[in-house]
């Protein structure tokens, strides 16, 4: 139901002075388009089933961001669709990640992320964690994450912790 939406998402800029802003999401949903994230009504099982009309998705469900508008005072309004599992434009991008990220272990993606996105204190702490918990025995994952710590230092032109990371 838009209007019970609406209100939530005006009650929670209404404190003036809060540095608080309301989003309203409007989700377009198409049954026939496949996807293995389910949804479902909550229309008879909701505490509130007479006064809204709630809809539970699967938190793995994919949407896309369409329009962004402002609709009041701190209040905006977020057009979403969602994405079907064979959607072209979804693929490559979920390739992409993997390809952007891909490690031996969770962390080493994690730490390559991090370094892509810029983070690099996230990505320093994540990698010093992986190397105190590394076998010392396996050198090629301990010389992978020492690597990446010295792409993480060339990044912030600390090029002598650089150049003695990558040797």
């Amino acid at each position: 139901d838009r209007q019970v939406a609406l209100s939530r998402a005006e009650s929670s800029c209404s404190i003036e002075g809060s540095g608080h802003i309301g989003i309203l999401f409007q989700i377009t949903l198409d049954p026939t388009v496949g996807t293995a994230a389910p949804f479902a009504s909550l229309n008879n099982v909701s505490f509130y089933f007479d006064k809204e009309q709630e809809i539970l998705f699967s938190t793995h469900t994919v949407f896309r961001i369409g329009e962004i508008k402002s609709i009041g005072d701190y209040l905006w309004q977020v057009d979403l669709s969602l994405v079907s599992d064979d959607d072209d434009d979804l693929i490559k991008r979920i390739e992409y990640m993997r390809n952007m990220t891909s490690g031996t272990t969770g962390w080493d993606r994690l730490g390559k992320l991090l370094l892509k996105m810029d983070k690099f204190e996230e990505a320093k702490e994540v990698l010093e964690v992986s190397i105190e918990n590394s076998n010392h025995n396996d050198l090629e994952r301990l010389g992978h994450r020492y690597h990446l710590m010295g792409q993480i230092e060339n990044s912030q032109h600390n090029y002598k912790q650089a150049l003695f990371l990558l040797r």
